[in-house]
């Protein structure tokens, strides 16, 4: 019967504010289902995964990461040193440029992943790093 209960009822709404004790002040965005707030100069996201408050697990996560820059700017670097390996010359000034611009952060099954927009919406590519946890799956973009 409980099953049938969780299968029907709705998931509970989010708060649109919640302020944690580390990354600060969030924001809900109903576009993204994702809280929204900026730490150590990084704009992130934490997924909504049908609770109302963002999971502890995905704060410590997401704390733990933005507060090691040197290895998260580390990282960024050495993919985008490897892409331009097999890259068009042509392409070596618009990788030499990625930046992150907002990184989400949400559960996939038992990993925690994140992934890292490095353009912004109005680029002509979308380039996007992808972690899960703490494996970089590689650097690539969308047309």
């Amino acid at each position: 019967m409980k099953f049938f209960k969780r299968w029907f009822n709705k998931p509970p709404k989010p708060v649109l504010s919640y302020e944690d004790l580390q990354l600060g002040m969030m924001r809900f965005d109903d576009e993204d289902e994702s809280w929204v707030g900026r730490y150590n100069g990084y704009e992130f996201r934490i997924g909504y995964q049908h609770q109302k408050l963002p999971q502890s697990e995905l704060l410590r996560y997401c704390f733990d990461t933005l507060s090691n820059r040197s290895g998260l700017e580390g990282i960024l670097q050495q993919q985008k040193d490897q892409q331009k390996q097999p890259a068009n010359s042509a392409l070596h000034g618009e990788i030499d440029g990625l930046r992150y611009y907002n990184l989400m952060f949400y559960r996939n099954d038992q990993q925690m992943c994140i992934l890292a927009q490095l353009t912004d919406d109005d680029s002509e590519r979308l380039w996007r790093v992808e972690f899960c946890d703490d494996q970089c799956g590689g650097i690539g973009f969308d047309i």
